[in-house]
């Protein structure tokens, strides 16, 4: 009998790309057998997709230490976006357009596209749920910037707490709602 791996994390990511989208290329890329799959995506209208059962394996980062013992939550968000010149909307890498952003320099990079109320919402129930569910601490990182040995903390981080590189969850992450919202112990 297989011994249950104990989860001590989670850790939130982008899609940086639309949640359909997303999810599309999850199913068909590398011919179906694709195996960087967060657990759940949480679309910009608060809808859950569960794309991988919890506790499989998963190579989402591409260190196993950061995949051991975690569930990843992908939130529906473009990331960085840059204005298009000429005109009142802004893209990311694929083109997509937006028209509301969150203007911050981070990370050599000015405009983010926002999450949604709903997102926020619907990622404080995931999270509590699952922490309940999985005894994982009710604790989070309350920023988006590089912590050294990140991979020891149990709790709720984000991938760019990971690398200075990475630019999920991005500076229009409302952690102060998350604050508000989560009911710590």
């Amino acid at each position: 009998m297989s011994e249950k791996k104990q989860l001590t994390r989670i850790i939130l990511t982008n899609t940086k790309r639309v949640g359909e989208d997303y999810l599309k290329s999850l199913e068909f890329r590398n011919n179906g057998n694709y195996d960087r799959k967060p657990n759940y995506v949480i679309l910009k209208n608060g809808k859950v997709i569960n794309t991988l059962k919890v506790g499989s394996s998963t190579n989402f980062f591409d260190e196993k230490k950061f995949n051991k013992n975690s569930i990843i939550i992908c939130l529906e968000n473009l990331g960085w976006v840059t204005k298009n010149t000429l005109s009142t909307t802004y893209s990311n890498w694929l083109g997509s357009k937006i028209e509301k952003v969150h203007e911050r320099k981070w990370r050599d990079k000015f405009f983010w596209d926002v999450y949604t109320d709903e997102q926020m919402e619907t990622l404080v129930n995931l999270c509590l749920e699952i922490c309940e569910e999985h005894k994982i601490d009710k604790k989070f990182i309350g920023h988006n910037t590089l912590l050294p040995n990140i991979e020891k903390f149990s709790g709720i981080i984000s991938r760019s707490n990971f690398s200075g590189q990475e630019t999920d969850v991005s500076p229009s992450f409302n952690f102060a709602y998350l604050l508000e919202n989560f009911d710590y112990e």
